[in-house]
C-alpha cells in the first residue's frame, strides 16, 4: 500500500513539475527578446522558435527511431 502511493506521489509530482516547466518556457523567451520590439516582431521571434524546436524534435525522433517503438 506505502508502495502503490508513493508511487501515485512520485506520477503526480512529475505531472506538476511538467506542467510548471511548460507555463515557465513561453515566458522566459518572451524575457529574451529586447524592450521595444514590435507585436509583429514579437510573434515572428516565437513562431520561429517554435519552429526550431520542432525542427529538432523530427531530427531527434529520426535519429532515435527505437523511441516510438513501444518497447
Amino acid at each position: 500500500m506505502v508502495t502503490i502511493l508513493s508511487m501515485v506521489g512520485v506520477l503526480v509530482l512529475l505531472a506538476l513539475v511538467a506542467g510548471y516547466e511548460q507555463h515557465r518556457r513561453r515566458p522566459l523567451l518572451e524575457a529574451t527578446i529586447p524592450p521595444g520590439t514590435s507585436r509583429a516582431a514579437r510573434r515572428r521571434i516565437i513562431r520561429a522558435e517554435r519552429v526550431e524546436a520542432r525542427r529538432e524534435r523530427i531530427v531527434y525522433e529520426a535519429m532515435h527511431p527505437y523511441r516510438r517503438t513501444g518497447w
